[in-house]
């Protein structure tokens, strides 16, 4: 850090901490009211292009938070911006558009800027990953990337442990850094596995393009066929159950027929009832259908449902089943959200974080 540098350094720290007022001083008016409502920034709060005095901290595309400070000195503005010892001087008038929207107390610039110690709502863990790129010197360069987000991921996953009760907003604020952090890791992750997909997923689409199309067709005149095959094989079946049915119904009433001469007090003798004509025997179904060329198919029956005769038994009979009361409650839901009054619910008004 050259002498120049330091001497500036000096003399905004000198400004600033001679400049620390209490709130009702106009000078920091602005600042004092974003601190105490940052949601009235832009609104009540106006901003210009013109500086405000006070603390702030901004966010580079990629790299972590930093703290900001913004004084006007004489005719000049003046601005600081990182952490020692790489703090650096600014244009205020640059600057501010990045960290109007972001103010913070005096206590919290100088114990992040001066100190050097983690944002009060930032986890450490993702304090410690989100320093900046590596210092020369570092032997990070000897490990993939892979390795380096496996690693990240593993502390910040280990990380969880600290907020499995939640209790206080500071708490809340570090939980949802590192929430942040966890998605950010993960699509850097999903950035580079596409990156090294990518070629593998175009070889893959241009032959799924040229072969895939007649796997479907040959496939789809196969299943058509199998219908084909399904619907006379079960037509077989019925007309066999028929006379299956007929030759059971004969045979009850040729039986009948016995069991009423055998009690009738009218006949002196029973004369003995022609035998009924055996029912002829029906054909063995068939289990294979054969052709001349390739494997033969199995025949097989199964019974199917194929309607619903009484719903409401039905339901009396599923209505403890765990798959049927998922959708009953997802039908339940989607029911909720388009505005019915739905019955026989419960609900409950819950906060979502996105």
């Amino acid at each position: 850090m050259s002498d120049d540098f330091e001497s500036i350094g000096q003399v905004a720290e000198r400004v600033v901490r001679n400049t620390q007022v209490k709130a009702d001083v106009p000078r920091w008016a602005w600042h004092t009211a974003a601190l105490a409502n940052p949601k009235q920034i832009g609104k009540t709060l106006i901003v210009t292009t013109t500086p405000e005095e006070g603390w702030f901290r901004a966010k580079g595309k990629d790299g972590p938070w930093e703290p900001v400070v913004i004084w006007l000195e004489g005719d000049t503005w003046n601005a600081l911006r990182g952490i020692e010892p790489d703090r650096r001087t600014v244009h205020a008038d640059k600057v501010w558009i990045d960290c109007c929207r972001y103010p913070i107390s005096f206590e919290e610039y100088e114990r992040v800027a001066e100190q050097g110690a983690e944002w009060s709502d930032v986890d450490s863990v993702v304090h410690s990953q989100r320093r900046g790129p590596p210092k020369p010197g570092d032997n990070s360069g000897d490990r993939s990337e892979s390795e380096m987000l496996a690693d990240d991921i593993k502390a910040s996953l280990d990380q969880l442990r600290q907020y499995k009760a939640i209790k206080t907003d500071e708490e809340a604020g570090k939980a949802q850094s590192l929430r942040s952090r966890l998605l950010e890791l993960s699509r850097k992750a999903d950035k580079a596995r596409e990156k090294l997909v990518r070629p593998h997923l175009d070889a893959q689409q241009a032959i799924n393009g040229e072969w895939q199309p007649l796997v479907k067709d040959a496939k789809g005149g196969a299943d058509e066929l199998r219908k084909t095959l399904e619907g006379y094989e079960s037509a077989k079946l019925a007309k066999r159950r028929a006379e299956e049915e007929a030759a059971r119904k004969a045979a009850q009433e040729a039986e009948k027929a016995r069991e009423e001469q055998e009690q009738s007090f009218l006949a002196p003798e029973p004369q003995p009832l022609p035998e009924p004509a055996p029912v002829a025997a029906a054909p063995a179904p068939e289990t294979t259908i054969k052709g001349s060329y390739g494997r033969a198919a199995s025949v097989s029956t199964e019974w199917v449902v194929t309607g619903i005769s009484d719903q409401d038994a039905l339901y009396q009979f599923l209505r403890e089943h765990r798959d049927l009361k998922a959708c009953l409650l997802d039908l339940a839901q989607r029911g909720f959200k388009a505005g019915h009054d739905v019955p026989g619910i419960i609900k409950e008004e819950r906060a979502r974080v996105r």
